[in-house]
């Protein structure tokens, strides 16, 4: 005969019945996709954008600071792989959520 606490894999009859739901409730904020990552990743592809139209103002301008533009373009590859980054945790999670 099985005992309660092998049954429950560690949860003991003494435990307050709410541990199952804060279990399931860690559980599913792990697997749904945050709102931050979207506004973490909206906020990426602004300032990508914002360094794509500086680097273009600056190349277009009199005098070209190069090691300066060399800088924002390190920056700008610098953000595209944070947006890639975030990108893959929001699929991850959106695999793993439940139907």
């Amino acid at each position: 005969m099985h005992s309660w606490a092998h049954m429950t894999n560690g949860f003991s009859p003494s435990q307050p019945a709410n541990s199952w739901q804060r279990f399931a409730d860690e559980a599913r904020n792990f697997l749904i996709p945050k709102p931050d990552h979207n506004r973490q990743r909206a906020r990426l592809l602004q300032d990508h954008r914002d360094l794509d139209e500086l680097i273009s103002v600056l190349t277009c301008g009199p005098s070209i600071d190069d090691g300066l533009i060399t800088r924002l373009k390190k920056r700008k590859l610098s953000l595209r792989d944070e947006i890639a980054r975030v990108d893959a945790e929001i699929v991850s999670r959106q695999v793993r959520a439940p139907p």
